[in-house]
């Protein structure tokens, strides 16, 4: 319990190192009213209009990230910038840690030749020098200066080392730029202003944007806000506060143990509680004496938790999720050691209740009366090992589920084959070398042809997007002699599209349904295109694809069908396959014109890829040593990652389990040996007129089964109603009623039941009837 709170306590509870960050919120666009379902990101120009219009906003600032390349802090490195508008920072509310933030007139177009640096960044590329500020580096092939440092632990968004100003071209926004969705935004309400007050005023926003642009939002549509706390860690949220509800009943769980022994114990001091209850002592002085045995220890349970935290925090982190978000905050401290000793209080009353709750009232002559007459046991003993197996059922049907989800997320066909395939991350700067189209492709060009020389590599492409790892965007698409179709309800209106190079397709082993895959040459004339079979489906009603033509709305040239492949999971393995676009490495005219530089190298080799990790390194900086290499990993590492939570979940949640079978198999036992010990008059009697050993064992054993199904059905039920709870986030494509997860962990508990009641058992059958009789 002490290790979980530790985690909750960094990743949800401590404060957000903002300034008020309750007032600080994220802005999405398009949501559906009055349900506010869905939340994307803001186009440039409600953007520009939301910042303008809205009047809640201390502060209001949009923002985007990606790859950058940087000259000037010694070796060439590939890092995340985030381009800002000016209000992002104030908005934030952090100050600098040296220098100065953006000032306004730096965001506009020939005048943002700044930089802002993070922390981490500053330390590994500039050694900590303050003299970094007013340095010249190159970002992206364009000279800036370094105005500011930002203090350590703030790299938002999306873990940014550098910030640059967006500086819009206001002027240059027109209704295409409004279809062009992209970026986040975020927002520091005013003093006092409620999130039901600043929707109320964004709704007015969007109204007056509707008659601004009218062929772009519907009369149902919104603004959606979200607190920056949720935004950042929503998605943690409920897999974090599972875990910690079931550390509890794991507490639980062995609170009941603990205090069946207790009881038990007191069963045996039973007379002696009653002879100091005849002289005198009360039952409130009694009650003190039982609180302060469990106080002790509870006491020195809480120091050793505290102690054992401290020392396995290394072991922790390697269970949590690696992308778990300010999991780097994990300490022991004060707060740690406050929630210990909380914790050790209300167990103090846990473990001492069962004990306590057999002095209350009556007379001291009664208690002796009953003392002499005890024995033992009860229904309140009973009770708790009922409760004991409830909970462990809990903790082990919550693990089978989650076994059984991690089982079907790893047997997902992502839709292309992810072994032997090496995935490299290339970002090319927009000016110097390569500021046009055909500079850009030269260089994929000659890296993928350099990459096929060599006997190992079987195919090689790029890509824009990476399955699994980025985030494909959508765009609206209009197909020849094709009427456009709404929609099913909650299905999703637009194609994912991405742009890639060489044989992508081929090296990533995506199986070809129809038609042919991309080649040279179809990123002239009339540009050629591969959909996936989502695609047929969804927006041609299976009709035959190829040679069909299609448009991005966003860019005037149409494009052929020449192929259809199977469907992809871009979005992960979690996430339906969704109708996808695959296009030529261009430049698309949108208004502002689009071409990634930054594109994801895949190779597929005949061997280990790893091996090949050598020769890409060497052969890119021959080709252009200002060209880092960001990123070198395999796909199955990829895949691996994006398990990575579900994996975690298993992992502790199994480890829970594990000791709820083992405290509920030693409460069974305790309870078992118990009603053996206080029913050995009763067995030796009905042993001598004529029960056989076997008639005993079967009572015995009859008596702890019963027990372990009704904790069976109370378990079940409260597992059923925690998966419910837990909802989709923690489990995909299994029921939190899975009969088989339901039924195994039953089972298990069944089994350890028995086997925990078998040692008594036989102790009972041993019982020498002869013996008893004289006794009595």
């Amino acid at each position: 319990a002490a290790a979980m709170f530790t985690v909750v306590d960094a990743v949800l509870l401590r404060p957000l190192p903002y300034p008020e960050p309750d007032r600080v919120v994220t802005v999405w666009s398009h949501s559906d009213l009055p349900e506010r379902a869905t939340a994307n990101p803001l186009s440039r120009n409600e953007a520009v209009e939301i910042g303008e219009r809205a009047r809640v906003f201390e502060a209001f600032g949009a923002y985007g990230w990606s790859p950058v390349t940087l000259l000037g802090g010694g070796e060439p490195r590939q890092v995340v910038g985030a381009n800002v508008m000016h209000g992002f920072f104030p908005a934030m509310g952090v100050p600098p840690l040296l220098g100065r933030h953006f000032h306004p007139a730096e965001d506009a177009p020939g005048r943002d030749e700044v930089v802002v640096l993070s922390h981490s960044l500053w330390q590994g590329a500039f050694g900590g020098e303050a003299a970094a500020l007013g340095r010249k580096v190159v970002v992206d092939g364009r000279p800036r200066v370094v105005v500011g440092v930002m203090p350590p632990g703030f790299e938002h968004p999306g873990g940014a080392d550098l910030w640059l100003p967006m500086a819009l071209d206001r002027a240059a926004l027109d209704a295409d730029s409004m279809r062009s969705h992209g970026l986040n935004a975020v927002g520091r309400l005013r003093a006092g202003t409620t999130l039901d007050g600043a929707l109320a005023d964004l709704d007015r926003v969007v109204r007056e944007l509707a008659l601004a642009y009218p062929d772009h939002f519907e009369p149902n549509e919104g603004i959606q806000l979200f607190t920056l706390e949720r935004s950042l860690l929503g998605r943690t949220r409920t897999p974090l506060l599972a875990l910690l509800a079931a550390v509890g009943f794991l507490l639980l769980l062995a609170c009941a143990n603990v205090a069946n022994l207790l009881l038990l114990r007191a069963e045996e001091r039973r007379r002696e509680l009653a002879v100091r209850r005849a002289l005198g002592a009360s039952p409130r002085r009694l009650l003190g004496q039982l609180l302060a045995e469990g106080l002790v220890l509870s006491l020195a349970a809480a120091l050793l938790s505290v102690l054992a935290t401290r020392a396995s925090l290394s072991g922790l982190r390697a269970l949590l999720p690696p992308d778990l978000p300010r999991a780097e905050g994990l300490a022991v401290d004060w707060r740690v050691l406050g929630f210990a000793l909380l914790v050790a209080l209300a167990t103090t009353l846990l473990v001492s209740l069962a004990p306590a709750w057999r002095l209350r009232g009556g007379r001291a002559s009664a208690a002796l009366r009953s003392a002499a007459s005890a024995r033992g046991g009860g229904r309140l003993a009973d009770a708790l090992v009922v409760g004991q197996v409830a909970l462990a059922l809990a903790l082990c049907a919550g693990a089978a589920l989650a076994g059984r989800s991690l089982l079907r997320l790893t047997g997902v066909d992502p839709g292309f084959d992810a072994d032997n395939v090496l995935v490299a991350r290339v970002a090319l700067p927009e000016g110097g070398r390569y500021a046009s189209e055909p500079e850009v492709q030269a260089f994929y060009l000659a890296l993928r042809q350099r990459l096929s020389g060599d006997p190992r590599v079987e195919a090689v492409g790029a890509a824009s997007w990476l399955p699994f790892v980025d985030y494909p965007s959508d765009w609206p698409v209009e197909i020849e002699g094709v009427a456009p179709v709404e929609p099913p309800e909650g299905e999703y209106r637009n194609p994912d599209y991405t742009l890639i190079s060489g044989d992508y397709l081929r090296a990533l082993g995506a199986p070809l349904v129809s038609g042919r895959l991309l080649r040279p040459g179809d990123e002239t004339g009339l540009r050629k295109t591969v959909v996936t079979t989502s695609f047929v489906r969804r927006f041609l009603g299976g009709a035959e694809p190829l040679g069909r033509r299609i448009r991005l709305s966003l860019d005037p040239a149409p494009y052929e069908i020449v192929g259809v492949v199977a469907d992809q999971r871009l979005r992960g393995p979690s996430a339906p396959a969704r109708a996808g676009i695959f296009l030529p490495h261009v430049e698309i005219r949108t208004g502002g014109s689009f071409l990634p530089r930054a594109m994801a190298l895949v190779v597929r080799t005949s061997g280990p890829p790893e091996e090949l990790a050598g020769t890409v390194r060497r052969l890119l900086r021959e080709l252009d040593p200002d060209v880092p290499l960001a990123e070198l990993s395999t796909f199955a590492d990829i895949r691996r990652a994006q398990l990575g939570e579900p994996r975690s979940l298993l992992g502790l949640l199994g480890i829970f389990a594990a000791l709820g079978l083992l405290l509920g198999g030693v409460g069974s036992f305790t309870v078992a040996a118990a009603w053996v010990a206080h029913g050995r008059r009763d067995i030796g009697v009905r042993m001598a007129v004529g029960a056989d050993a076997r008639r005993v064992v079967g009572q015995v054993l009859a008596r702890g089964a019963r027990l372990t199904a009704l904790g069976c059905v109370i378990g079940g039920a409260l597992a059923w109603w925690g998966a419910r709870a837990a909802g989709e986030r923690l489990l995909f494509e299994v029921q939190a009623s899975d009969p088989l997860a339901l039924g195994g962990a039953a089972a298990t508990l069944l089994l350890v039941g028995l086997l925990a009641t078998a040692v008594p058992a036989r102790r009972a059958a041993a019982v020498d009837p002869m013996r008893v009789l004289r006794e009595e």
